[in-house]
């Protein structure tokens, strides 16, 4: 429970962006879980770094118990209050601060979502390649230390930030990490709080590192009879030393799930999706040995065509290259905005869908 003194002084902080709203406090009192809803007593929605220190004073003053709050779409119930007290949703503070395409870098708040971040940097020649599957916020993947499809090539979110600026518990501002690629000074108090579940601090901005946008994408589908040969596979792919882009493995129950939500026909079966990066010219050369390593393992294999793009204000590369085969597999994933099981029309499509598991493979 928030005392009136401690409400009066948060709205005065925060000019009164801060509310008891049944209707606020029921959105933010559930998220992709599916645990029981957990309503807070208080939502804030801060605009700048400095609100957000003098909100954690006053709470840390009245011992109330704070959430932080990004786009809502965990899974594992970070953002859930389970203790009460004040959830602070970052979505208006969404401003990409500074863009260094020379050095490869960024600086944005937390409240940023993955498709605005590549939006803003479509004429730049350069994307953000995390990707998680939902369009979530910045700081809430950096919190969750967020990986995704590409994570084999690009890493995950603890190998693409670089900095973070981290309002902790007594409203404290502190700066973590530098813009040098090379350093060892000091603790990596970045790596520290990448992953912390927003139990350190609440990050407020965050630099991260940046990618080139591909020239051209080869996308590849192996269906396999047992998940033994697809995993074989993936040994095999790696060995060979093919810098994939993406590559994710499905079982028969999600295959299941794709084909119902996307209309697709995929057989019934364990399959590897697996994207390939590169130039137009070298794309191609990269699924021959790919081709081979899964022939061997007796899989059927569907490799498409190298799609040449080039970099330009808008069109193609204004965000992270999905080809379609991975906007299925996406799309019918629960973490997904168009997830099959939440949608009406999965319903309707299929009046007994499969189970699908609730975290991804």
């Amino acid at each position: 429970m928030i005392p009136d003194t401690a409400f009066t002084a948060l709205s005065t902080v925060l000019e009164g962006r801060v509310t008891r709203s049944k209707s606020d406090l029921e959105v933010h009192g559930r998220s992709e879980t599916w645990f029981t809803a957990t309503p807070p007593d208080a939502v804030a929605y801060p605009e700048t770094t400095d609100e957000v220190a003098a909100m954690m004073k006053i709470c840390y003053t009245h011992d109330i118990p704070v959430t932080a709050w990004g786009a809502g779409t965990s899974l594992e119930g970070q953002t859930l209050a389970i203790h009460g007290g004040l959830v602070v949703d970052f979505s208006r503070m969404n401003r990409v601060l500074r863009v260094n395409d020379a050095d490869m870098d960024c600086r944005v708040q937390p409240g940023v979502t993955r498709e605005q971040l590549n939006t803003e940097l479509r004429a730049t020649g350069l994307m953000f390649p995390v990707d998680p599957g939902a369009n979530a916020s910045i700081g809430g993947m950096a919190m969750t230390r967020a990986s995704g499809t590409t994570a084999v090539r690009y890493g995950t979110m603890r190998d693409n930030v670089i900095g973070l600026t981290v309002v902790l518990a007594d409203g404290t501002i502190i700066e973590t990490g530098t813009r040098a690629r090379k350093s060892s000074a000091g603790y990596d108090l970045t790596g520290l709080f990448v992953g912390s579940e927003g139990t350190l601090g609440l990050i407020t901005e965050v630099s991260l590192r940046l990618h080139g946008q591909p020239e051209a994408i080869s996308a590849a589908v192996c269906a396999f009879d047992d998940m033994d040969a697809a995993v074989n596979a993936v040994i095999a792919t790696i060995q060979y030393g093919l810098p994939m882009a993406r590559i994710e493995f499905l079982d028969t129950t999600s295959v299941q799930a794709v084909n119902a939500y996307s209309g697709v026909n995929f057989p019934p079966r364990p399959h590897l999706f697996v994207e390939f990066h590169g130039s137009e010219v070298g794309v191609p050369i990269r699924s021959p040995p790919l081709a081979r390593s899964c022939t061997i393992l007796a899989a059927r294999i569907s490799i498409g065509q190298a799609r040449p793009r080039t970099v330009r204000p808008s069109g193609p590369c204004a965000t992270t290259p999905i080809t379609p085969v991975w906007r299925s597999n996406r799309d019918a994933r629960p973490w997904s905005p168009t997830s099959a099981c939440r949608s009406r029309n999965w319903r309707r499509r299929s009046r007994t869908p499969p189970p699908i598991s609730p975290h991804p493979p």
